[in-house]
């Protein structure tokens, strides 16, 4: 696997080399600076017209472009074959070679996520497939991935959820909310945090400060400045006596008291 060494400003020093010190390609002081290294593409940003105007090209290996230098920003990695570029204000998506897939005319996006992208127009969010299509309407304020078939969505400063066909399943009635773990997703009312289950129902009572997610079937939980973990039926396993607490991993809880971790 190659690589290009971004740690300095390249100018005219950049070389290409692959994990054995071997140089790739020499051809390429033409560019300015490095931005990420995928699937043998490199990001670079280069200079036009000498008057510090600057787009975006991809170049391989061998220091040939591969996507021609006409956007103005471009995402740094290609997620399901596509990456966001933008020209002229607008956002859109090109696949590997080049080719405009969806047409530049979005005022933000992000990348897509089991065949699915958030898009923004008029300040307004929504979802698009592959193929342009307008899955779920652009009428939220705010959005954010699916995960175990739900997405957040926010509209007029409330929270919920709704499902890959747009229909709102948990009502948009909280002040925040997290993406679905392990069957349960964490919500805010009125400062407080709990869990709900997919069908809304609230299964851990709101009265937490904080809260993160579930793993291993256990959250970090905090209530009047201290941390410990609860299961998914609100039993408190482990005494919130801690200054702070992570997630579970492997069997075991990261957690701090008096300035010490263990």
């Amino acid at each position: 696997m190659g690589y290009i060494d971004d740690s300095i400003d390249l100018g005219n020093n950049m070389q290409c080399k692959d994990d054995d010190s071997e140089c790739l390609h020499e051809n390429i002081t033409r560019y300015e600076k490095i931005e990420s290294y995928q699937d043998g593409m490199n990001i670079i940003r280069k200079e036009i017209g000498g008057n510090e105007s600057y787009k975006y090209v991809y170049i391989d290996r061998e220091g040939n472009e591969i996507i021609e230098a006409i956007y103005s920003n471009i995402s740094f990695l290609f997620k399901e074959g596509l990456a966001a570029v933008q020209k002229d204000g607008k956002w859109g998506f090109i696949d590997k070679k080049g080719r405009e897939i969806i047409e530049l005319k979005y005022d933000d996006v992000r990348h897509f996520k089991d065949g699915l992208a958030e898009v923004q127009k008029d300040k307004k969010w929504g979802f698009i497939d592959k193929k342009g299509n307008e899955i779920i309407k652009l009428k939220y304020d705010e959005i954010w991935y699916f995960e175990e078939g739900l997405a957040e969505v926010q509209k007029d400063g409330k929270w919920g959820f709704i499902d890959k066909k747009g229909r709102e399943i948990i009502e948009l009635k909280y002040d925040g909310v997290y993406s679905f773990e392990e069957g349960l997703a964490a919500v805010q009312k009125d400062g407080k945090w709990g869990f709900i289950d997919k069908e809304g129902r609230e299964i851990v009572e709101l009265e937490y400060d904080d809260v993160y997610g579930f793993e291993e079937g256990l959250s970090a939980t905090e209530k009047d400045g201290k941390w410990g973990f609860i299961d998914k039926e609100g039993r408190e396993i482990v005494e919130l006596k801690y200054d702070e607490a992570w997630y579970f991993k492997d069997g075991f809880g990261v957690v701090q008291k008096d300035g010490k971790w263990g």
